[in-house]
């Protein structure tokens, strides 16, 4: 009985499988509310995750306090995964947002495309 439990949660571990209902974490928030663009634009950047499997602009700079925010509005499944900060899935059409408390360069990935690949240098 445990075979299937374990091939379920190796296929959720290394993302064949997302899980539903995954959320931000506690460093970050995953949603799909349109408006937040805007309120990032003013407070920090936004990135966006693209069809060709890139993060655009790849290498962004930010102030400290500053929220830099992911949107997805192709129609694959990314993430965002960095040092203290990961998204789990963002669905088309949905969003990330991290703040950056610190200064320093953060390198991120997407987990399920190698290759997607961005940083983010906070000032």
């Amino acid at each position: 009985m445990r075979r299937p439990r374990l091939a379920l949660a190796c296929l959720l571990a290394v993302g064949i499988l997302p899980a539903a209902g995954c959320g931000g974490s506690s460093s970050g928030d995953a949603t799909t509310a349109s408006s937040s663009t805007a309120a990032s634009a003013a407070s920090g950047m936004t990135v966006e995750m693209t069809d060709d499997l890139r993060f655009a602009p790849k290498a962004i700079t930010v102030s400290a306090g500053d929220t830099v925010t992911w949107t997805n509005p192709s129609d694959v499944t990314h993430n965002v995964k960095g040092d203290g900060f990961f998204s789990r899935v963002v669905e088309a059409g949905g969003t990330y947002r991290h703040r950056f408390a610190t200064a320093g360069s953060f390198a991120y990935v997407c987990t399920f495309h190698p290759g997607m690949a961005g940083t983010v240098t906070v000032r």
